[in-house]
């Protein structure tokens, strides 16, 4: 889609240079594509998008959009945030961008409990998959061959995601869905929640999940990792392959975990873990460290300076 074709569907809006996009992002999210649509309306990000890739078009202020680089598509408008999430609703209205439904493919080998819930449309299970009791799986999502979804988890309602407008918390419409790959488990009571704009939430083959994890808009999990009971991975997290979570783990916003990690008990992760790295603590760190931390405190060793 043309950044010009948006014009009529959010006033204010003003194009400088025209290009095509292929999707909606945030500024920290990991590109999905190589042409997505961002808002700019700080200028002290202004370096992350100059050195982001997959940069389509960008919507933003009149003094920045003068800083930006002719492969760039520009658009400007007082207020840039506002002006993004007009047009992401509009492509959600209008059912012209974004995903459009498809009949369900179930394939006749899957076991589905009488009880599960599945939606109407845009729905696929793969052969020998098993959906059990009072699970409910929601448009756009897709389960892969031989993968088991336990008792009470839902898989692609909406995710948490408001923003601030005037005096208003308006809720932003999830306009993607969830992809589990083949051979996974979701054990009871998870919830993994559709991608925001139009991407999938994904989990790798062989992935398995314990009781009461939570996985966010946007999730991006490898195969073979294993995440214990009641981790927490908020929006666009990234995570690598073979990689453990162990429980009551917190992982924020936007955080890439690298392949072969291990994230220790109770772990709230604010920054990036590298390959093969073991963190742990509060807000975690590098595992040997926090030991010898520890082992200081414990033994009086560790003073105040």
């Amino acid at each position: 889609m043309k950044l010009s074709a948006l014009l009529p569907h959010c006033d204010g809006l003003r194009l400088v240079r025209d290009q095509s996009f292929s999707g909606l992002a945030y500024l920290g999210h990991t590109p999905r594509s190589e042409s997505e649509l961002l808002f700019l309306g700080d200028r002290k990000f202004l370096p992350r998008l100059l050195g982001r890739n997959g940069v389509g078009g960008v919507i933003t202020t009149e003094d920045i959009a003068a800083e930006l680089p002719n492969f760039m598509g520009v658009m400007v408008h007082e207020k840039p945030m506002q002006a993004f999430f007009a047009i992401h609703q509009s492509l959600v209205d209008r059912g012209v961008f974004y995903r459009q439904p498809e009949p369900n493919q179930i394939d006749p080998t899957a076991r589905i409990h009488p009880r599960a819930v599945i939606a109407d449309h845009s729905v696929r299970i793969g052969c020998h998959a098993v959906i059990g009791p009072n699970v409910i799986v929601h448009a756009r999502s897709t389960i892969g061959d031989h993968t088991i979804i336990r008792d009470g988890s839902v898989i692609g309602s909406e995710g948490f995601e408001y923003k601030h407008m005037g005096n208003s918390l308006i809720p932003i419409p999830h306009a993607g869905g969830v992809t589990i790959g083949p051979d996974c488990e979701v054990q009871a009571l998870c919830a993994i929640d559709a991608g925001l704009f139009g991407g999938d939430t994904r989990l790798g083959q062989g992935t398995k999940l314990d009781n009461f994890v939570h996985i966010a808009h946007g999730v991006v999990i490898g195969d073979r990792c294993l995440l214990a009971a009641a981790a927490m991975l908020a929006g666009a997290v990234t995570v690598g392959n073979d990689v453990r979570i162990d429980p009551n783990c917190s992982i924020g916003h936007e955080v890439t975990i690298g392949n072969d990690a291990y994230v220790s008990m109770g772990a709230v992760v604010g920054t990036n873990v590298a390959p093969r790295q073991r963190v742990t603590g509060n807000l975690a760190i590098e595992h040997s460290l926090f030991l010898r931390f520890w082992s200081q405190l414990r033994t009086g060793r560790l003073t105040k300076k």
